[in-house]
């Protein structure tokens, strides 16, 4: 029902989820948790997208897709926000 085109859309916008994980792992220690999290988010929307690509569901897949990729780039950017913030404050603020 779409086209190649916006399939390989779908496939950076899923990447780009994946990508989401991997960068919050980075920021704990717990490293392993936030990308297989990433990875099988990534992993379940390619397999259903799949699966129905030829019905209103892959379509619906794909709208499901792109609105929580825009949900996950906000949040990175309030977490930016504040990661920015906190770097930036005097260790006496930081300490509260």
């Amino acid at each position: 029902m779409i086209g190649d085109e916006n399939e390989l859309i779908l496939h950076a916008v899923w990447a780009g989820i994946f990508a989401y994980f991997i960068a919050l792992g980075s920021s704990t220690l717990t490293y392993r948790r936030p990308a297989a999290g990433g990875a099988g988010k990534h992993g379940t929307f390619a397999r259903d997208y799949d699966a129905f690509s030829d019905s209103s569901i892959g379509v619906g897949i794909a709208v499901l897709s792109i609105v929580i990729f825009i949900a996950y780039y906000r949040s990175g950017e309030v977490l930016q926000g504040k990661l920015t913030a906190l770097l930036q404050a005097s260790p006496e603020e930081v300490r509260g």
